[in-house]
């Protein structure tokens, strides 16, 4: 990605400074009352909304649709994102440019490390076909989107949010079948491995040269 020498490069790690445009400030201090637990597990979710919400603000790859911190953290957002499709599994080979995406984040996360699938489903499209996403088309039916085979603990929110960026459009995604994460579906690790110049189906990163944190 090439910035203009006089902008600094995107950063994530300034989530934290960036004041929320009133919209935004309103979803987060909505939220943020709702917050429950001990007051640690608090503190990390109101921050982690925070966060959220603030790469919402920042780039135009994600839409905040559903944000509750009441327990665990749950959020469900559109995501601008090329997506693998084929119907049934066997239809024509498609690229859909959207996502919703399912993203639960549990107080045990944030102490321990979790297994890649305990954190995000694709709820739309229906008719995912990739390697790492379980098939709608079997059961159980949900879309679960493995991220690797243990995440570490205490992983971020928008560290989340960019991995299933990166898996979904199959910059970083698993082909192997001697991969100790396995595959969810094993037809679609054959096709692409088959066609490898589908893969990725974008180079683009998350966050284009004009969203630059200020």
């Amino acid at each position: 990605m090439n910035v203009p020498p006089h902008q600094p490069a995107p950063s994530l790690s300034t989530l934290h400074e960036v004041e929320l445009l009133p919209p935004y400030r309103g979803i987060y201090e909505k939220v943020a009352l709702g917050a429950g637990g001990p007051e640690p597990w608090r503190r990390r979710k109101q921050a982690a909304a925070h966060e959220l919400l603030a790469l919402a603000q920042l780039s135009q790859r994600i839409t905040i649709q559903y944000l509750d911190l009441t327990e665990a953290i749950r959020t469900v957002f559109a995501l601008r994102v090329p997506v693998p499709c084929r119907r049934g599994g066997v239809g024509p080979f498609q690229v859909a440019p959207m996502a919703v995406i399912g993203l639960t984040y549990r107080p045990e996360a944030a102490l321990r490390p979790q297994p890649g699938f305990s954190f995000a489903e694709i709820l739309e499209p229906r008719d995912v076909f990739h390697p790492n996403v379980s098939p709608s088309y079997q059961p159980p039916g949900a879309q679960i989107l493995c991220l690797g085979p243990k995440l570490p603990a205490g992983i971020r929110m928008v560290d989340l949010v960019l991995m299933i960026y990166t898996a979904t459009c199959l910059q970083d995604a698993t082909f192997s079948f001697t991969d100790s994460a396995g595959l969810a579906n094993q037809a679609a690790g054959l096709f692409l491995e088959a066609n490898p110049a589908r893969v990725p189906l974008t180079r683009e990163p998350f966050l284009s040269s004009k969203e630059v944190i200020q």
